[in-house]
């Protein structure tokens, strides 16, 4: 953790000591943060762990659905399987506080990640934290214990190791990614953003015949691309090979998925992070427009941060990311980067250490976080209460539920279910039909799933719930404040 900039003689022990308070604070802010969650009330962390428990019970990995009610069975492929093992694991060990260690942990990573980028940059101190808290608060929404965290850090780390090659010409650096991708491809589909970033690097000096740009040294073409095409190779040491650049391609050319899920949806600019994001965009391209000629590679990168952050807001950590690479190159900095002898950042990294996890101890403690309270949080959220009438009382299926508890019934009933968290699996027509049967829109007893079904587990307030009050075929056997559970007569 690069914690000074200048050299120990120009530096008191007065502001020694308040970047060490500054950097606790931040890094302490982040924690804090992640222990509001509810990590049990994520939607789709059920059905990944469902998933990780499939893979350790059988020893292998799935190649079809066996959660869903579709028949024939179709192609599915656990393609995060990594992160499933892992969340699953920390599940069994530690309950609901091993997800928020997971959440905490790679939240605090990113961070380190971002600082270190920033800091390496930017000799200015105060900017250097300033742009480190704007980014990683900027992502604020994506504090989920989900596998897009992984991604996030290994994204910044590859920022970090291109900007320093370009910069050193020490391009051996660069073989360091190719471990990075034999394991992020285990760990999250985007990889492919990353692969995305170091082909628009490989291609930079060939553009650059189109675009003279002195200040940026680039590299040579034919060493980047043998990097490019070896860390493709290296994504394929994953269970499926090969295969999961076409199961990538599935994913991300799915008709009118993203219209349809709410993570995937544009930033709708309602919150603050909305507008820190776009004044990262903002400042950034001022930054390169005070250049005469500004640096192809950085501009390369904006343009495809504002093209995915903006189409996405779950991507909008690509966005974040570049824009602290460039406001950290680009802005005026005090002084010259000097770093001090390792003792004493290493003191300074224990204290920082000491002081974050003492703070988040004493926030933990005065916010009762604990399993219990992680499990009611939980239960206010999630038909839990539903779930247990329906074991207790020994109801089968066929089962009809809604999207957005699907991964929960998935884990917790292990029946079956009519449609869940797989958008993209899924697909929009199924998608659709749900959401026109549970809006009880004309034709919503026409539903197949739902004229097969003999259970259904029901949102209190839909409509599709007040509809099957009236239905003589279906006996209302259970409510509660989230939840109506139906049965077949």
């Amino acid at each position: 953790m690069h914690l000074t900039e200048t050299p120990p003689s120009t530096m008191s022990r007065s502001e020694q000591v308040a970047r060490v308070v500054l950097l606790a604070a931040l890094f302490s802010a982040i924690g804090l943060t992640c222990l509001r969650t509810s990590p049990g009330s994520d939607l789709d962390i059920w059905w990944q762990m469902r998933a990780g428990q499939w893979i350790a019970h059988h020893h292998a990995f799935p190649h079809i659905d066996f959660f869903s009610r579709i028949t024939p069975a179709r192609p599915w492929h656990a393609y995060s399987w990594l992160f499933e093992l892992l969340t699953l694991g920390l599940y069994r060990s530690f309950g609901f506080l091993g997800l928020m260690a997971y959440l905490i942990g790679f939240m605090l990573a990113i961070t380190v990640a971002m600082y270190r980028m920033v800091a390496r940059l930017q000799s200015d101190f105060t900017i250097a934290i300033l742009l480190t808290a704007a980014g990683v608060l900027s992502i604020d929404r994506l504090y989920q214990p989900r596998s897009w965290l992984p991604s996030i850090l290994f994204f910044v780390i590859q920022l970090d190791l291109l900007d320093r090659a370009r910069r050193s010409g020490q391009w051996r650096k660069l073989l360091w990614l190719l471990p990075l991708y034999a394991l992020w491809a285990n760990l999250h589909i985007q990889f492919i953003d990353g692969l995305v970033v170091l082909a628009a690097t490989a291609c930079e000096p060939l553009l650059r015949r189109f675009w003279p740009c002195p200040q940026a040294p680039g590299g040579p073409a034919s060493r980047l691309f043998a990097i490019l095409g070896g860390c493709i190779v290296a994504a394929m040491a994953n269970p499926y090979g090969w295969n999961i650049y076409h199961i990538a391609y599935k994913l991300a050319s799915e008709p009118g998925v993203i219209n349809k899920i709410q993570e995937l949806l544009a930033m709708p600019f309602r919150h603050w992070e909305d507008y820190t994001i776009l004044a990262l965009a903002v400042g950034s391209a001022a930054a390169l427009a005070r250049k005469r000629m500004p640096d192809l590679w950085l501009s390369l990168l904006l343009a495809m941060g504002l093209v995915i952050s903006f189409r996405s807001q779950r991507d909008v950590w690509f966005l974040a990311s570049v824009a602290l690479l460039i406001l950290a190159s680009q802005l005026p900095g005090r002084g010259d980067a000097v770093r001090a002898p390792r003792w004493r950042r290493w003191q300074a990294v224990t204290a920082v250490l000491a002081a974050t996890i003492a703070v988040m101890a004493a926030g933990g403690w005065l916010m009762h976080v604990s399993n219990e309270s992680l499990h009611k949080k939980m239960a206010k959220d999630l038909p839990l209460q539903a779930v247990e009438f329906v074991k207790e009382k020994g109801y089968s299926g066929p089962l009809f539920n809604d999207y957005g508890w699907g991964g929960f019934l998935i884990w917790h009933l292990r029946m079956p279910v009519s449609i869940d968290g797989r958008a993209a699996f899924y697909g929009i027509q199924r998608m659709n039909r749900s959401s026109q049967t549970w809006g009880g829109q004309p034709g919503w007893q026409d539903d197949a799933n739902l004229k097969t079904a003999r259970l259904v587990i029901a949102p209190v307030k839909d409509a599709l719930t007040q509809l099957l009050r009236l239905d003589q075929e279906w006996k209302l056997v259970y409510e509660d404040k989230q939840a109506a559970v139906f049965v077949r007569r």
